[in-house]
Protein backbone atom coordinates (compact mmCIF):
# COMPACT_ATOMS: atom_id res chain seq x y z
CA UNK A 1 0.00 0.00 0.00
CA UNK A 2 1.06 3.42 -0.89
CA UNK A 3 -0.01 6.54 0.29
CA UNK A 4 -0.97 9.57 -0.98
CA UNK A 5 -1.03 13.04 1.46
CA UNK A 6 -2.39 16.46 -0.03
CA UNK A 7 -0.25 18.89 2.49
CA UNK A 8 -1.56 22.58 3.49
CA UNK A 9 1.29 25.24 2.34
CA UNK A 10 0.53 27.22 5.31
CA UNK A 11 0.78 24.52 7.58
CA UNK A 12 2.94 22.01 6.04
CA UNK A 13 0.56 19.72 8.05
CA UNK A 14 -1.33 16.67 5.78
CA UNK A 15 -4.91 17.36 5.97
CA UNK A 16 -5.56 14.72 3.24
CA UNK A 17 -4.38 11.05 2.67
CA UNK A 18 -5.11 7.90 0.28
CA UNK A 19 -4.02 4.44 -0.21
CA UNK A 20 -3.11 3.66 -3.49
CA UNK A 21 -3.45 -0.27 -4.31
CA UNK A 22 -0.44 -2.57 -4.22
CA UNK A 23 2.65 -2.86 -2.73
CA UNK A 24 4.16 -0.10 -5.00
CA UNK A 25 6.52 2.26 -4.76
CA UNK A 26 6.30 5.56 -6.38
CA UNK A 27 8.52 6.42 -9.24
CA UNK A 28 7.40 10.05 -9.98
CA UNK A 29 4.23 12.43 -10.06
CA UNK A 30 3.08 15.54 -11.70
CA UNK A 31 0.02 17.28 -11.75
CA UNK A 32 -1.66 18.72 -14.40
CA UNK A 33 -3.66 22.00 -13.73
CA UNK A 34 -5.48 22.17 -16.24
CA UNK A 35 -7.27 18.87 -16.42
CA UNK A 36 -7.14 18.97 -12.27
CA UNK A 37 -5.15 15.62 -12.43
CA UNK A 38 -2.55 14.44 -10.52
CA UNK A 39 -0.26 11.35 -12.45
CA UNK A 40 2.03 8.82 -10.76
CA UNK A 41 4.14 6.35 -12.13
CA UNK A 42 4.45 3.34 -9.60
CA UNK A 43 6.69 0.32 -9.38
CA UNK A 44 4.03 -2.08 -8.89
CA UNK A 45 3.13 -5.86 -8.11
CA UNK A 46 1.85 -7.55 -11.33
CA UNK A 47 -1.74 -7.54 -10.01
CA UNK A 48 -2.15 -3.72 -9.56
CA UNK A 49 -1.57 -0.84 -12.25
CA UNK A 50 1.71 0.69 -12.77
CA UNK A 51 -0.05 4.21 -13.85
CA UNK A 52 -2.55 6.32 -12.17
CA UNK A 53 -4.58 9.44 -12.74
CA UNK A 54 -6.44 11.20 -9.49
CA UNK A 55 -8.81 13.47 -9.73
CA UNK A 56 -7.92 16.32 -7.28
CA UNK A 57 -10.33 19.02 -8.52
CA UNK A 58 -11.80 19.26 -5.16
CA UNK A 59 -8.76 18.29 -2.95
CA UNK A 60 -9.39 21.05 -0.35
CA UNK A 61 -13.03 19.76 0.56
CA UNK A 62 -11.34 16.50 1.40
CA UNK A 63 -12.19 14.60 -2.14
CA UNK A 64 -8.76 12.58 -3.95
CA UNK A 65 -10.91 10.11 -6.17
CA UNK A 66 -9.53 7.87 -8.88
CA UNK A 67 -9.92 8.68 -12.15
CA UNK A 68 -8.10 6.04 -14.39
CA UNK A 69 -5.23 3.58 -14.02
CA UNK A 70 -4.00 0.77 -16.52
CA UNK A 71 -2.25 -2.25 -15.56
CA UNK A 72 1.01 -2.27 -18.02
CA UNK A 73 2.64 -6.00 -16.56
CA UNK A 74 6.28 -4.14 -16.18
CA UNK A 75 7.43 -1.38 -13.56
CA UNK A 76 6.69 2.51 -14.23
CA UNK A 77 9.57 4.21 -14.40
CA UNK A 78 8.42 7.82 -15.34
CA UNK A 79 6.27 9.77 -18.12
CA UNK A 80 5.90 12.77 -19.92
CA UNK A 81 1.82 13.87 -20.95
CA UNK A 82 1.22 15.74 -24.18
CA UNK A 83 -1.96 16.71 -25.46
CA UNK A 84 -4.34 14.03 -24.79
CA UNK A 85 -1.97 10.90 -24.60
CA UNK A 86 0.89 10.13 -21.71
CA UNK A 87 4.46 8.54 -22.74
CA UNK A 88 4.71 5.80 -19.92
CA UNK A 89 8.43 4.76 -19.41
CA UNK A 90 8.56 1.00 -18.52
CA UNK A 91 11.16 -1.26 -17.43
CA UNK A 92 9.71 -4.22 -20.13
CA UNK A 93 12.02 -5.61 -22.12
CA UNK A 94 9.96 -5.68 -25.66
CA UNK A 95 7.57 -2.38 -24.90
CA UNK A 96 9.92 -0.10 -22.77
CA UNK A 97 7.51 3.03 -23.95
CA UNK A 98 3.95 3.36 -24.20
CA UNK A 99 1.85 5.65 -25.86
CA UNK A 100 -1.54 5.70 -23.37
CA UNK A 101 -4.54 7.65 -24.49
CA UNK A 102 -5.29 9.45 -21.54
CA UNK A 103 -9.57 9.72 -22.05
CA UNK A 104 -9.97 6.01 -21.72
CA UNK A 105 -6.57 4.56 -20.50
CA UNK A 106 -5.92 2.47 -23.51
CA UNK A 107 -2.26 1.42 -24.73
CA UNK A 108 -2.12 3.08 -28.22
CA UNK A 109 1.20 2.40 -29.39
CA UNK A 110 4.11 0.56 -27.35
CA UNK A 111 7.57 1.41 -28.83
CA UNK A 112 10.34 -0.85 -28.33
CA UNK A 113 13.98 0.29 -27.47
CA UNK A 114 17.23 -1.31 -29.00
CA UNK A 115 18.86 -3.18 -26.65
CA UNK A 116 18.02 -4.40 -23.40
CA UNK A 117 18.35 -1.23 -21.82
CA UNK A 118 15.01 0.52 -20.02
CA UNK A 119 13.58 3.94 -21.13
CA UNK A 120 15.24 6.75 -19.34
CA UNK A 121 13.55 9.76 -18.46
CA UNK A 122 11.79 11.45 -21.27
CA UNK A 123 10.34 15.39 -21.84
CA UNK A 124 8.07 16.52 -24.09
CA UNK A 125 8.81 19.40 -26.38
Amino acid sequence: MELLAALSMETLSPFLTRDVAGSADVNEVAVDSIRDRLYIALQNDAANPEFLSVDISNVSRGSMTQSGAIDLGDGSRGFAVGKNYVYVLTDGDAQEVRVVRLRDFTIVAPWDLPGNANADPIDIV
